[in-house]
């Protein structure tokens, strides 16, 4: 197992974390200060729409500098899990993503632990906003893969034997790839995961580009 792989699977458990699912994995941030937008719809106390009676689950979104911080907390019969997030917005094309990684100081403790042995991931969805609704869109594995297998140069990815996929083209290259298929009806495929608002959103100045 190489060393991007061994990173890969410490990291890809903290990006799996967020509502239930892995979104897709990118070793490199789609993100840049060039193409990242603020929208402060996203901003507020979130729960998943679907109510689950066995666990109850929140995500609180705050304006930070760079973009927003998300706290995660769960309760079930496991127990509690929490987690916390740095959220940044991209827009590319007409189309609006987010990607989540692990908040700064979560990153430098693991690191410290596990050393080269973790590194953390992107973790990118197409975001969808209403009024006190919020849903993401996570890319079709079947499709990503048919891309790159068409045109390798449109996107690089290493697959591993459980069917998971982490993206390794650089930031200029997943830009473009996901420009493309934010408008490709094929590209991203189910409802997503919705979310709704837990608690009233707060009076905000709406949107705004950077």
């Amino acid at each position: 197992m190489n060393l991007l792989r061994r990173m890969w699977l410490v990291g890809g458990a903290i990006a799996c974390a967020l509502t239930g699912g892995c979104g897709t994995a990118s070793f490199h941030p789609v993100w840049s200060a060039a193409k990242g937008v603020s929208d402060d719809r996203v901003v507020g106390v979130w729960k998943p729409a679907t109510v689950d009676e066995q666990k109850q689950e929140t995500y609180t979104v705050a304006r930070a500098e760079g973009g927003y911080t998300v706290a995660m907390k769960r309760t079930g019969p496991d127990g509690e899990f929490s987690g916390r997030y740095v959220l940044r917005l991209v827009k590319l094309g007409p189309t609006l993503f987010a990607e989540f990684t692990p908040a700064e100081d979560v990153s430098k403790r693991t690191t410290e632990q596990y050393g080269l042995m973790f590194m953390p991931m992107h973790n990118i969805w197409r975001l969808t906003l209403d009024k006190d609704a919020a849903t993401l869109h996570m890319l079709d594995d079947d499709w990503l893969k048919a891309q790159a297998d068409k045109n390798p140069a449109s996107i690089q990815l290493l697959e591993r034997p459980d069917g998971s996929i982490l993206l390794i083209s650089g930031t200029e290259t997943l830009q473009k790839f996901f420009e493309r298929a934010g408008v490709d009806p094929e590209a991203f495929k189910g409802d997503g995961a919705r979310l709704v608002r837990a608690e009233p959103a707060a009076p905000a100045p709406g949107s705004r580009g950077k």
